[in-house]
């Protein structure tokens, strides 16, 4: 208790120093926006974490240093759902130099590349239509099951074609972690020599504005270690011996249109994992896609639905290693077998601020459905 208390208190004060060094700067130097929310929700889950609830408070900061140069950094203050406090988090930290439209590299810690909506909506929920990120896009630490973070370099551009503008990307880093079942994309040194490499190609068709057609992948390498006591130096933590280390290929393809009143994500991940410590080296397959669909009635009202299905292997040790059930009582995340369904409604109070309101229901295979509502007030300030 006393180092949730210390780390609580340690995190205030770094929110502390950070607004008093914002404010301190030029007029203009930094944007500087931050994103919040609370919700209530209820779910025929028990030992539920329902009723009220606060969400991240999610600080974002950019700046343009010259004509090339930029930085940019998201610092998010997430609920420890273990304790009753706050624990800091640096979702992205990243500097970029510009060559040209055709060709810019940024260095730093990343939101992946795959598909669309990781690179879109990042962690203030005031971004998204809905309250929940699609369970195949879930970031690690809320039960996800894909690289969603990734540290190292970063290539991307633009080029325009008489067909339309095509925008592409490659990123090379430290390949993820399992530590206490959740993916770690190995932000403070990678503890192994393999290294993710993931790329996007995404067109965006001049004779249809707002319509955007892209593929993704990644090749990756994913280690588990078993946990030692006491361990000193890089190393602490865990052993030198894997007792995971699974071979990942991840192929995405993605359909996105915004309109004057339509919106439509859809998504689809193919995924292999080959077992590299069992002879032969089995695979394993799975799949999983989501649609998401929204009209605008009114100017500042949108109803929206959404479908996801998940299908995986359960023999699979990937799946085997980063399943745990108390993701399913925070974030109704589960790394099996599940169809859910989702509708829900935004109503926009002002440009910065929306209410939100949300029924799910998610068949998980060997498993009741879980069924749950949520309201939530969502900001940006």
């Amino acid at each position: 208790m006393k180092r949730k208390t210390f780390a609580c208190r340690s995190s205030i004060l770094v929110l502390f120093l950070v607004l008093m060094f914002v404010d301190s700067l030029p007029s203009k130097a930094f944007e500087f926006k931050g994103f919040s929310d609370v919700k209530y929700r209820e779910t025929n889950l028990e030992n539920c974490p329902c009723g009220f609830g606060l969400g991240a408070v999610d600080l974002y900061l950019s700046e343009q240093l010259n004509d090339r140069m930029d930085f940019l950094a998201e610092i998010a203050f997430e609920f420890d759902h273990g304790g009753d406090g706050y624990g800091l988090d640096v979702e992205r930290l990243q500097v970029g130099y510009a060559f040209n439209d055709n060709i810019k590299v940024r260095v730093g810690r990343f939101h992946n590349i795959l598909g669309y909506w990781n690179t879109a909506f990042h962690h203030g929920v005031q971004l998204q239509t809905s309250i929940y990120r699609p369970q195949l896009v879930a970031f690690e630490d809320g039960g996800g099951l894909l690289p969603i973070h990734i540290v190292g370099i970063w290539f991307d551009g633009k080029y325009r074609t008489p067909v339309g503008k095509i925008n592409y990307g490659l990123m090379v880093g430290n390949g993820p972690k399992i530590f206490n079942t959740q993916l770690q994309p190995n932000a403070g040194g990678d503890n192994s020599s393999n290294k993710s490499v993931s790329a996007n190609i995404t067109l965006h068709p001049s004779q249809l504005e707002g319509l955007a057609l892209g593929v993704s992948g990644d090749v990756l390498t994913i280690n588990d270690f078993a946990p030692i006591a006491n361990t000193p130096g890089p190393f602490a933590g865990g052993s030198l011996t894997p007792t995971t280390e699974i071979a990942q290929t991840i192929y995405g393809a993605h359909v996105v249109y915004f309109g004057d009143k339509i919106e439509l994500l859809s998504e689809y991940y193919y995924i292999t994992n080959t077992d590299k410590l069992t002879q032969p080296n089995p695979v394993y397959s799975s799949h999983g896609y989501f649609i998401h669909a929204g009209y605008r009635l009114l100017k500042d009202i949108m109803p929206y639905v959404r479908y996801e299905e998940l299908g995986v292997d359960d023999n699979d040790p990937f799946y085997q290693a980063i399943n745990n059930p108390e993701f399913l009582t925070v974030d109704f995340s589960q790394q099996t077998s599940t169809v859910s369904y989702m509708g829900g409604i935004r109503y926009d109070l002002t440009q910065n601020s929306s209410l939100k309101g949300e029924y799910q229901t998610r068949n998980i295979a060997g498993m009741e459905a879980v069924k749950s509502y949520t309201l939530q007030w969502a900001f940006s300030f």
